[in-house]
């Protein structure tokens, strides 16, 4: 996981140092170079250490920009900020539509400094604790993982692995409690879907009118107490799965519209 150091590409030393002072007294670890090809290689170096990167616009042997695209090749998602005594409308749209962070302008004052390097580097923490947990639950769901030694259950976790690479809709069947929910939930993080939302609705639980509204959602003025728009699980799902628990129990009435819904 990113530790609390910052890489800082700039080939004024004076002003490397008061970077270095003024994200040192945050309690921060901060790694200087002077060129942007020195900054890639410790960036290299250091790989998952470096939480983030203030790299000046104008180095002796590429520009900013340039350093910008390579640390992006890299690791897509490490923040990057631009830095630059030249700044120009052209160089700030340029850097952001490349994927930097923030665009810092000379001169700057130290809690601006501060500022968007704690907001950096807690950025990068959240999206690296978002891969961990991502990686658990991919851990937790995989098909080997699921207890049951019968013949039956074999079958079914052979033909669950083979749906899970397809974009398909899957019908699971088997009595209460024999984990339909456990291979419901392996298939979607095992697919190419895995890192989109999950969504069970328990069908048996919410009456007729209440579960179209779950499923289906309505939009303001719809009806007569329909003050704000409501977003269905099917929208909330979009691009991942919608697990509809106990499917049977569905009423007739709700059944035609689900299956309008899946055909379309």
């Amino acid at each position: 996981m990113p530790q609390n150091s910052v890489l800082v590409i700039d080939d004024e030393k004076k002003l490397a140092q008061l970077f270095v002072e003024i994200l040192e007294n945050e309690g921060l670890t901060v790694h200087v170079a002077n060129k942007g090809g020195d900054g890639l290689a410790k960036l290299d170096e250091l790989g998952d250490e470096i939480g983030m990167v203030f790299t000046d616009m104008k180095l002796p042997d590429m520009t900013g920009n340039d350093v910008l695209r390579e640390v992006k090749r890299r690791r897509q998602e490490l923040p990057v900020v631009v830095v630059t005594g030249f700044a120009t409308k052209d160089g700030a749209v340029e850097a952001m539509r490349l994927g930097a962070y923030d665009y810092l302008s000379k001169p700057f004052n130290i809690a601006e400094v501060s500022l968007i390097a704690q907001r950096a580097l807690e950025r990068s923490r959240l999206i690296d604790e978002n891969r961990y947990l991502q990686n658990e639950l991919l851990s937790r769901y995989k098909f080997e993982t699921i207890i049951g030694d019968s013949e039956k259950m074999q079958a079914a976790y052979v033909m669950a692995a083979k749906v899970a690479k397809q974009n398909v809709t899957v019908l699971i069947t088997g009595e209460s409690g024999t984990g339909k929910e456990i291979l419901a939930r392996a298939i979607h993080y095992q697919s190419m879907r895995g890192d989109k939302p999950f969504v069970k609705v328990n069908c048996a639980a919410l009456p007729e009118h209440l579960l179209e509204d779950e499923l289906f959602g309505h939009e303001k003025g719809a009806f007569t107490d329909a003050s704000a728009q409501r977003i269905g699980r099917f929208e909330w799902a979009h691009q991942g799965t919608l697990f509809l628990d106990e499917i049977g129990e569905i009423a007739p009435s709700v059944q035609v519209k689900l299956l309008r819904v899946l055909q379309e």
